[in-house]
Formats: structure tokens, C-alpha cells, sequence
């Protein structure tokens, strides 16, 4: 158990706060898969938990995306280690972003 208050959202001042607690076998599968691909371990990662916070403002725009997980793992060597992870990525845009119609073809500038 994280500690973390289970999945919630709720309305701030400025926004809204979203608070996701992934199941730690079902909802880590495919980045399990991932981390022994990419780093080699002998064995796929176990979660003890993986929580993920996103920020928006009033309108939904997304401001913040937060990951804080803990794995034990194992390298190809067969030492493991208890790990710890937290990220954080801060979205920002010029005030010109708007969402596209579901129907709407977008057209890119040729380099």
C-alpha cells in the first residue's frame, strides 16, 4: 500500500486535481515489459504501487503529470534492489492551443 488516497478528483481554486492509484499488477503490465526490455532485467518489475497526479486548470488544459512508483527489480546479473521513482512533466503552451473536432483534418507545414 502507498499510502496514497484511493483514484479522486477534485475542483481547486485554479483548476482540478486528479489522483490515479494504479493496481499494481494489472496496471503496470505493459510498463513492466517495457523496463525488463529496455534495462535488461532478469525478471519483470514488481510494483508495490504506482500513483499518477495530474493537474488542469478551469478549462482542462493539462498543466502537470506526476508518476511516483516503487518496484523491487532484478538485473541480469540476479542482483535486485528495492526502487523508488518520481517524475514530473510540466505542460506549457503559447495560449493559442485549441482542440480539433473529432471530424477535423489537420494539415502540417512542410520543412
Amino acid at each position: 500500500m502507498s499510502g496514497y488516497p484511493p483514484t479522486k478528483a477534485t475542483k481547486t481554486g485554479s483548476g482540478y486535481h486528479l489522483e490515479l492509484e494504479l493496481d499494481p499488477v494489472r496496471g503496470t503490465s505493459r510498463y513492466q515489459h517495457q523496463m525488463q526490455n529496455i534495462s535488461n532485467l532478469k525478471t519483470l518489475p514488481v510494483f508495490s504501487y504506482c500513483h499518477l497526479t495530474f493537474e488542469f486548470d478551469n478549462e482542462l488544459n493539462p498543466l502537470s503529470y506526476t508518476t511516483h512508483e516503487n518496484y523491487y527489480a532484478k538485473t541480469s546479473q540476479g542482483v535486485g534492489s528495492n526502487c523508488e521513482g518520481r517524475i514530473t512533466t510540466t505542460f506549457s503552451w503559447d495560449g493559442q492551443a485549441e482542440i480539433p473536432t473529432l471530424g477535423e483534418t489537420l494539415t502540417y507545414p512542410e520543412e
